[in-house]
């Protein structure tokens, strides 16, 4: 409805109006999609409450593989049970990794690997895309370097 009302404006050659309308829509759509996002990762995680992590992140790598086409090369190797809270974390990293590498990588090549060490989980996500400039590392605000995760189970 709002689409109809931009449309009108514009066709009465308020275009400022139009601008607006649509901006509004704009943030509005963003808005529902973060909710419909957290809602599909609940349902998601309140499914995977019967599988493991490896499972989970095989579910999680095939629709990364299906929305984007992207080869993903996994190597898993976990051999404790998690605790839902960490599996929940681990989940949220390789997903937001996959993420950027869709957005901004310019790959068609990604290597996730999570293993189990010294009773720390290791995640590491690596892609062949173009790579970013590491002079310019901190001094662009909003962008953080986190060439190293470790969390502890």
């Amino acid at each position: 409805m709002q689409l109809d009302a931009a449309d009108e404006f514009i066709s009465l050659g308020n275009i400022r109006r139009s601008q607006e309308i649509i901006q509004q829509s704009m943030s509005q759509v963003r808005s529902l999609l973060a909710d419909a996002r957290r809602t599909i990762d609940y349902l998601r995680l309140k499914s995977s409450s019967d599988h493991d992590i490896r499972e989970s992140l095989t579910d999680e790598i095939q629709c990364f593989f299906q929305a984007t086409g992207i080869n993903v090369y996994p190597k898993i190797q976990i051999v404790s049970q998690m605790s839902r809270m960490l599996m929940e974390h681990s989940l949220y990293i390789v997903s937001e990794c996959l993420t950027n590498v869709a957005k901004h990588a310019k790959a068609d090549k990604v290597w996730v690997t999570v293993t189990e060490r010294n009773n720390r989980i290791e995640i590491e996500v690596k892609d062949n895309g173009t790579g970013f400039d590491t002079s310019q590392l901190g001094k662009q605000a909003g962008h953080y370097c986190w060439d190293y995760m470790s969390l502890y189970g």
